[in-house]
C-alpha cells in the first residue's frame, strides 16, 4: 500500500505568546498556502496536525508565506523553540 502524503519541511518555531496562544515560526524553505496542512513535531506534544485557515506573514494578512517569512498564527499547543513545522501534501500513486 502506497502512501497517500507526505511531509515536507518548511520552518521551525521562533516564539510562542501564551496569553494570545499564537505561534511564530520561520519559513527555511518552500512555501505555505492558506487551507494547506500543516504537521507541527516537538519534544513537547509530539505531532499536532492541522488545516491552517488563517496566518499572518511578517504581521500582514496574506494567503501564501515563502523561505524568509516569519509568519504567526493561532496555535492551542505551546511549542518548543526549533519545534519543526512541515506542511503534507499529496503523493501521486505510481
Amino acid at each position: 500500500m502506497a502512501a497517500t502524503e507526505k511531509k515536507i519541511y518548511i520552518g521551525k518555531c521562533t516564539k510562542y505568546y501564551s496569553g494570545i496562544k499564537v505561534g511564530e515560526f520561520l519559513m527555511e524553505s518552500g512555501s505555505l498556502q492558506k487551507g494547506g496542512t500543516i504537521l507541527i513535531t516537538g519534544n513537547r506534544f509530539g505531532i499536532h496536525k492541522e488545516v491552517l485557515n488563517d496566518f499572518r506573514v511578517n504581521g500582514d494578512e496574506e494567503d501564501i508565506a515563502g523561505k524568509g517569512d516569519k509568519i504567526t498564527f493561532p496555535l492551542p499547543l505551546k511549542p518548543s523553540l526549533n519545534d519543526k513545522l512541515y506542511k503534507i501534501v499529496k503523493t501521486e500513486h505510481a
